[in-house]
């Protein structure tokens, strides 16, 4: 940890600013009432040059080409303003008109159809967050950010602080990505939602229904794909930090600017919480980087990666073990790099590499210290063109993951290569059908085959509605197939390793969406679902004992049905305030049982109510949302209403104060030996330069 706290230093100290060369757009861009607009993208329409403003409203494009040209700025509560501008120009003063704008529609989004395209103009449905709304709730985390999105429901798994399920279907059935980069789960194999830093988000990209035919394995409910922050042209800098309850801290670091033609981004934040039962509390860094530079006009590098490391306090021996120490250690280093270039014909080509490395070490008490040491390389290439009405979009992807581990006799690997095609065909300017496929071969089980149909239909100026349906699936893990029988002292104890016979789970769903915007202040969705799992993995008992205790065993042997509807209603107030509201109800059953799945309500609804006073300087935020009743292997939980509040007052510059509380009627969300789910409040800063 120490030498981790020693590069984060060096890798501060070293991130330094450089002024610009050549032809320079400066301005800054004002709210109708005249006050600083920050968070706004500002960029030549048509082109590759933009920038985003900081806290003042202030931007800086460079190495813009002269001659006239139209200058867009676009903001989540103001809509989309155009100017004309002959370049070079004077410092330039954009207002925006449009009173409170509440859409996202004119905001680009990439997950749904792996090029960016408006949200008014995705073919498939898409729940955008984007970093204004993280801001204004005061998210610390991505589990803070995601909590209200209806359909999701976030789940505690044994050390794993949160994890989230998308329409009722388990964990390990939704695609984590963060740059693109896949993220592996840790205890249980469970991904961890409260270790990505909010401040760090740039904006939140979720897809709900099967999407395995353009990301492949785990994409079976959905994808969260986590957008980080880019490279900026505008210098900043932010420190921020809060204590809390529960010895818990948080210090996070960011900056940014431009070195030369290159555009950096750089968090680093150090946590620390005593949030846990004694013997897990936990502390932690997280680093990130991301750059940018454009080699040419048509082409654009980019690059970045992270260092994560966590280790729990220290623990005494277990039995029959000399030594003690950290309950959990986890580092985790990821790389990304890649190159996109586009031809005058409009064809794109995107060449992308992934490394992740992931090294843990579980030395629970009572139980055989456990180590994982697991690689992971992924090369992508994309190439998208138009012929006609049809937008095609082809893919190459290759995957290899190594896993070391204490309970596999030798080090293995999966290997995975995939093909696949999409084609967006626009009809009219009302209707338009996206089909797709893919096919993975892997190593052992040989071929998948995934389709996806989609269609979209703007009914009227008001009135958007999307239909989609396909198949997914989920390869067992390297961990499902090879490690060896051991010891689980849960539910009187059993014993149970891998089954290197086991298939890829395969689901098949539907999605029905309906988007009413009456008029700029309200935007009404409302989506049905339905998912079905076969092959679905789990553990049955065999005629086998060990010790006296039962022997399982992993088979493709389940089936799993969710279907439900998604609730959210998003109202302009008055000037600064925002409502939104939402409900969900979601019908889950496992096969195995006839019950829901662990910890799944029917029923799930709140608020968010935010209101953001420019004059006072004051953003407050209120939010409650309702959990129905859940279910465990051992017990019903009775539905709890949990509350949040805070307040964020800009005292002087761009220092401010905030204070906020959380779970404040101090309910018991969710049995759990490891963490302390009550009443939480902090207090805390942030600077801004």
């Amino acid at each position: 940890m120490q030498a981790k706290k020693s590069f984060l230093i060096t890798l501060l100290s070293f991130f330094t600013f450089n002024y610009l060369f050549g032809a320079t757009i400066t301005g800054r861009v004002l709210s109708p009432d005249g006050h600083p607009v920050a968070y706004a993208n500002v960029f030549i329409e048509g082109s590759k040059f933009g920038s985003t403003t900081n806290e003042k409203g202030e931007f800086r494009i460079i190495n813009v080409p002269e001659g006239r040209a139209t200058l867009k700025a676009t903001h989540i509560s103001f809509g989309t303003v155009e100017l004309e501008v002959d370049i070079p120009c004077d410092y330039i003063t954009i207002k925006f008109k449009q009173e409170h704008v509440i859409s996202l529609s004119d905001a680009v989004v990439v997950t749904a159809t792996r090029t960016p395209k408006t949200l008014k103009e995705t073919p498939l449905p898409v729940t955008l967050i984007p970093r204004e709304s993280i801001e204004e709730i005061q998210a610390v985390s991505l589990s803070d950010a995601i909590k209200q999105v209806p359909g999701i429901v976030l789940v505690p798994n044994g050390f794993t602080r949160n994890s989230a399920t998308i329409h009722g279907l388990p964990e390990e059935y939704t695609l984590l990505l963060v740059d693109g980069q896949r993220v592996y789960g840790r205890h249980a194999d469970a991904k961890d939602f409260d270790n990505i830093p909010a401040g760090m988000i740039e904006r939140i990209e979720i897809v709900k229904g099967p999407s395995s035919v353009l990301f492949g394995s785990d994409a079976v409910a959905g994808i969260v794909n986590v957008i980080t922050k880019s490279g900026q042209s505008v210098p900043f800098f932010e420190l921020y930090g809060f204590g809390g309850s529960n010895s818990r801290y948080t210090t996070r670091i960011m900056a940014g600017g431009q070195i030369g033609e290159i555009r950096n981004f750089l968090s680093a934040s150090y946590n620390k919480s005593g949030q846990m039962a004694e013997g897990y509390a936990f502390s932690n860094i997280n680093l990130r980087y991301n750059g940018w530079f454009n080699p040419t006009e048509k082409s654009r590098l980019h690059f970045g990666g992270g260092v994560f490391s966590e280790e729990t306090e220290d623990m005494p021996p277990a039995e029959g073990h000399e030594e003690g120490g950290p309950y959990l250690t986890d580092d985790v280093y990821d790389f990304n790099v890649g190159y996109h270039y586009e031809t005058e014909s409009k064809t794109t080509y995107d060449l992308s590499a992934y490394v992740y490395n992931q090294d843990r070490w579980d030395n629970r008490p009572g139980r055989d210290d456990r180590r994982w040491d697991r690689n992971h390389i992924r090369l992508e290439g994309l190439s998208g063109f138009r012929r006609g009405n049809h937008e095609l979009l082809i893919g190459l992807e290759g995957r290899n993951e190594t896993l070391t581990h204490t309970q596999i006799p030798e080090t293995k690997n999966q290997l995975l290569l995939s093909l696949f095609g999409q084609d967006t065909w626009t009809l009219n300017n009302r209707l338009s059908l996206v089909t797709a496929v893919r096919f993975e071969h892997h190593d052992r089980w040989g071929l998948v085959f995934v389709p996806r149909l989609g269609l979209a239909w703007k009914a009227n100026d008001q009135l958007n509605i999307r239909l989609s349906g396909g198949s997914s699936f989920r390869a067992p893990s390297l961990e499902d197939l090879f490690v060896e029988t051991y010891f689980h002292p849960w539910g009187g104890g059993f014993w149970l390793g891998g089954n290197n016979e086991l298939k890829p789970e395969k689901g098949i769903g539907a999605n029905l969406d309906f988007e009413w915007i009456p008029n700029v202040k309200t935007v009404l969705t409302i989506g049905a679902f339905y998912n079905r799992l076969k092959d679905r993995i789990a553990s049955v008992d065999t005629d086998q004992t060990i010790q006296d205790s039962p022997v399982r065993q992993l088979v493709n042997v389940q089936e799993a049905t969710s279907y439900g509807v998604d609730v959210q209603l998003n109202r302009i107030l008055w000037p600064g305030a925002r409502l939104m509201t939402t409900y969900g109800y979601t019908y889950s059953e496992d096969g195995a049982t006839g019950k829901p799945f662990y910890l799944t309500p029917y029923h799930k609804g709140g608020f968010i109510f935010n209101w953001n006073h420019r004059k006072w300087k004051t953003n407050l935020n209120l939010s409650a949302n309702y959990l129905g009743e859940r279910s465990t292997s051992r017990e019903t939980l009775q539905g709890v209403v949990i509350l949040d509040a805070n307040i964020e007052k800009q005292i002087v510059g761009g220092i401010s104060l905030f204070i906020a509380g959380n779970n404040l009627l101090d309910k018991d969300l969710f049995p759990s030996r490891y963490i302390n789910y009550g009443r939480y409040y902090r207090l805390g800063f942030r600077f801004r330069r």
